[in-house]
């Protein structure tokens, strides 16, 4: 039976402690009301007493979502000497010391990403950061996206340039969350720093890898939409997310020109392989490489995967066949 007293009981301890400056709760499913409790310990009280000596905080593994996160993350960034919390390394993201960020498999949680996020807004030193396998979900992936979107005051990341998040089951809630970010805004601002983003092996379709779910193309039509008035991206891996033909020929669509002649013009790769988009999706990708009655294609991209997508005889040939009238030939990338 869960008992929170006991985290309760550390909480109202650490509140008046002066000399620990570490402390390790990880993986003992202190949830919402834990998350709570430590919450308070590191905000000032009525009295203005709280933590103060604190500087390394571990409570990754404890399922701690929603607005615990949220409340849990906003005291960690706001206590006066807090520099490492769930292994990420917040003094040095705050004070741009860091180009890289490498949390891949570090179970940061909800709260890890949600403090990273708004770390985020205001680094100006990131170029990469890796959260693959975190399972952080659409939750946070939406907490990321606020991070690379101009909010009211037109404040938001313009570092960062690669971004892996592939493996934390995100849906397309979270797809949703990731395309506005890419989509220029009613005054025309919007990341143009973000060329690389990886979401491979995630649920962008609303299906896991074992077929559990609900088909949901909303997400990755959403990534599409962003996609044709995106001018940044170059690289994009929707690799093992369940895409099919009618989430291929939308993304196809990005591609190709429009009546008005807008369509992507900034994507050199894209990565497909793994998904289900079979001869019809492979038909429409080809399509968005072949000329139109004006002329007008699709020639900034030269990297194509397509592998394990059941495309058959008909769709390969379709695709091999533009490829081979394609101006960039000699460097064009095809795996199929």
């Amino acid at each position: 039976m869960y008992d929170v007293s006991g985290i309760e009981a550390l909480a109202d301890a650490l509140v008046f402690n002066g000399s620990l400056n570490s402390l390790d709760l990880s993986r003992n499913n202190i949830g919402p009301e834990g998350a709570e409790a430590l919450t308070v310990a590191l905000t000032p009280n009525a009295a203005g007493l709280c933590n103060r000596s604190l500087d390394t905080l571990d409570v990754r593994g404890n399922a701690i979502t929603g607005e615990a996160a949220e409340q849990l993350a906003k005291a960690v960034l706001e206590h006066p000497s807090m520099k490492v919390f769930n292994t990420i390394a917040m003094q040095d993201v705050k004070n741009d010391q860091l180009t890289q960020l490498d949390l891949r498999k570090a179970d940061v949680g909800i709260p890890g990403v949600v403090v990273l996020s708004k770390l985020l807004v205001f680094n100006g030193s990131l170029n990469t950061v890796n959260l693959s396998y975190n399972f952080i979900g659409d939750e946070g992936a939406k907490a990321l996206a606020v991070a690379l979107t101009p909010n009211m005051e037109g404040v938001f990341n313009r570092f960062l340039n690669t971004l892996d998040i592939s493996g934390n089951n995100i849906g397309p809630d979270g797809a949703k969350a990731l395309a506005v970010a890419l989509t220029p805004n009613e005054d025309g601002v919007f990341n143009e720093s973000l060329n690389t983003l990886n979401l491979d092996r995630n649920q962008l379709c609303g299906v896991d890898g074992d077929g559990d779910g609900t088909s949901d193309a909303s997400g990755i039509k959403a990534l599409a939409n962003a996609l044709a008035s995106n001018k940044s991206l170059n690289t994009l891996n929707l690799a093992d997310n369940n895409i099919g033909p009618d989430e291929a020929k939308a993304l196809a669509l990005a591609l190709t020109p429009n009546q008005e002649g807008v369509f992507n013009t900034s994507l050199n790769t894209l990565i497909l392989s793994g998904n289900e988009i079979g001869p019809e999706g492979a038909k429409a990708l080809a399509a968005a490489l072949t000329p139109n009655e004006k002329g007008m294609f699709n020639t900034s991209l030269n990297t194509l995967n397509l592998k394990y997508n059941d495309v058959g005889d008909e769709g390969e040939a379709a695709v091999q066949e533009v490829v081979k009238k394609h101006p960039n030939v000699a460097t064009f990338n095809l795996k199929i």
